[in-house]
């Protein structure tokens, strides 16, 4: 009962930033619980998909601009023709800049938000759009500690806006999305998510993800989860 809880069989998803990092991370958390793993990412996967295969999982890769809607329309009727059914979205892809705000451009900060918010806006609608409101869905933001509370060692305040706009979608989106059978919910890890940051897809994301995405999560929607080993409380 209690494993079953967690099964993902016959579910896809759409992780977006999943070719490297803490997206790819996920994405292996997902499909270790059954899913099927569509990888969309403007860059190649870091790993090659074969020895994935080899281990029995089921996943493609598509090229994705996540802040063109054509693109995303695109793959994800794609996902849908080769699968059946989008799921699960994961809206993982962001990019983040360090620099004081006296000395931020607007060039960096709508960099920023073009990809951070206005991405993961574009691809949370697109898929939204193709759920099957019978088999209900999961979407999951990814937000960030810096999002709640500031970082001393870092100069990142229009990435932390970016990700701040992310989590004031959540509650709005779940409400919307409820009558669909669609749950939202976002993921705040205590490190930013960016390959800058060595060693960050080893950190514990893939628990709360695979939660957020099978029936154990059926009853969390409009909510932020802090994962972040206590950095917040103490």
């Amino acid at each position: 009962m209690s494993s079953s809880l967690f099964d993902l069989t016959n579910k896809t998803a759409i992780i977006t930033g999943g070719a490297r990092g803490l997206g790819f991370a996920m994405s292996k958390a997902l499909a270790a619980h059954g899913a099927k793993i569509a990888l969309f990412d403007i860059l190649s996967p870091v790993s090659d998909l074969s020895a994935l295969r080899a281990e029995g999982v089921d996943v493609d890769y598509w090229k994705v601009d996540v802040t063109s809607k054509e693109d995303l329309e695109k793959a994800v009727d794609e996902v849908k023709a080769k699968w059946g059914t989008v799921d699960i979205v994961v809206c993982a892809a962001g990019v983040a800049r360090d620099s004081p705000f006296l000395e931020t451009s607007i060039e960096t900060f709508e960099f920023q938000h073009k990809i951070n918010t206005l991405g993961s806006y574009l691809t949370a609608q697109v898929a939204a759009s193709r759920m099957d409101s019978t088999r209900g869905g999961s979407i999951i933001f990814i937000a960030t500690l810096t999002s709640h509370q500031a970082a001393p060692a870092q100069r990142i305040s229009a990435y932390a806006a970016s990700k701040g706009a992310i989590r004031s979608l959540v509650p709005h989106l779940a409400m919307e999305l409820a009558p669909l059978n669609i749950r939202v919910n976002s993921i705040s890890p205590g490190y930013m998510m960016t390959d800058m940051v060595k060693g960050l897809e080893k950190k514990s994301v893939g628990g709360p993800v695979v939660f957020l995405a099978s029936g154990a999560g059926g009853y969390v929607t409009g909510q932020d989860i802090l994962v972040d080993g206590g950095v917040s409380k103490w």
